[in-house]
């Protein structure tokens, strides 16, 4: 069946964006992603709509309208002309590319499962000042020191995530379902929407990333801050302290991630 222009499979579960149609939203992104030229307020809302709209799609891709959204909040002005920032070009074309080598297939039946079904289990935690986090299928914990951009721990949590992830894909066979449990809601919400302002959105860009990578799927779940004690603690750089918790663990420090901003410009 043809649903909004999209091509459903009710037997499958599968929502596929016709490859005529893939390929005009790919141009008119390129067209759109050129720094510095200056667009109409409607010109932004008619892209983001049809983004929008390939989304049903492409669902991980979400991270790649934040710049544009954070453009046209609070204006009013349909004929105002908005600045194309490097920012904005870098995630639109890191959507174009994405959308280009995609199948184009979204499994409607794997969107939601329990962290009963998961292939692999961490828990995280972040300060200021440091990372977190611990594997139960591994018996494994990592800390490290890290500076949060001006010491925000929002940015630390969700780098926390992104360091969890990148661990869990390092195992063979590559788990296909990854659970991470985190004791901040906020952070947690991030993840599930795939949803966050500018300055946090390059750690959900590289956790799609590495998800698209390794076609693995991502599920982040909120746990109370008095049964995520060993993440807490090791997040506090407290070795000892958790030797004294859960003797089994073997405890290393770790080097995070290098987050992505989107594409490189040409």
């Amino acid at each position: 069946m043809t649903i909004i222009g999209l091509d459903v499979d009710p037997n499958l579960m599968m929502i596929t964006m016709p490859t005529d149609v893939c390929e005009d939203l790919v141009k008119a992104i390129r067209q759109f992603a050129c720094p510095g030229q200056r667009c109409t307020l409607h010109e932004f809302q008619s892209l983001a709509g049809w983004i929008c709209w390939s989304l049903n799609a492409y669902p991980l891709l979400r991270p790649g309208l934040s710049t544009m959204y954070s453009k046209m909040s609070r204006k009013l002005n349909p004929h105002g002309l908005v600045w194309v920032s490097v920012s904005l070009c870098r995630e639109l074309i890191w959507l174009a590319s994405h959308i280009e080598n995609s199948d184009g297939i979204h499994l409607i039946n794997s969107v939601q499962w329990s962290d009963a079904k998961c292939d692999f289990m961490c828990y995280t935690d972040a300060c200021p000042f440091s990372l977190g986090f611990w594997s139960p299928d591994t018996c494994e914990a990592f800390y490290c020191d890290y500076r949060s951009p001006d010491h925000l721990i929002y940015f630390a949590e969700g780098y926390a995530i992104v360091s969890t992830l990148h661990y869990a894909l390092q195992h063979t066979p590559t788990p296909k379902r990854v659970v991470v449990f985190m004791d901040n809601s906020n952070t947690v919400d991030i993840f599930h929407s795939l949803h966050a302002q500018p300055s946090y959105n390059l750690l959900l860009i590289t956790a799609v990333d590495l998800l698209l990578l390794h076609s693995t799927q991502l599920c982040v779940l909120h746990i109370p801050g008095e049964r995520n004690v060993i993440a807490d603690v090791l997040s506090c750089l407290k070795g000892e302290v958790v030797h004294r918790l859960a003797p089994h663990l073997s405890i290393s420090t770790f080097i995070p991630p290098r987050l992505m901003q989107g594409a490189l410009l040409k």
